[in-house]
């Protein structure tokens, strides 16, 4: 193997654990991340503006958090920061426009 080689493989792999561990830490904190695009992959990145989110009071926990609109556009999902019990909300006709809700 020659030296060229060996250092990009080493930065390669530290990208990869970086990577790993930020998502990792995104989960603990009930946070999705959108991981770096793949090298070689030539698809950009696909987000665009900030994402919907609704403000959520975790009783289980006494905590603040929010969550999200999931891709399919149907319902709000998430997570407590704590113990990660989840939460689901639905989106349909005749609902609310409140933004923040407690969940047990």
């Amino acid at each position: 193997m020659n030296a060229d080689f060996k250092s990009e493989l080493n930065r390669l792999f530290a990208l990869r654990i970086a990577a790993e561990q930020a998502e990792s830490l995104s989960r603990k904190q009930g946070r999705e991340t959108a991981l770096p695009v793949a090298i070689g992959d030539s698809a950009p990145a696909t987000r665009t503006g900030p994402r919907k989110f609704l403000g959520i009071y975790f009783r289980c926990c006494t905590i603040y958090g929010r969550i999200y609109k999931n891709a399919s556009g149907t319902a709000y999902e998430g997570r407590c920061p704590r113990c990660g019990k989840p939460t689901k909300i639905l989106i349909g006709t005749g609902g609310t426009s409140n933004r923040f809700f407690e969940a047990e």
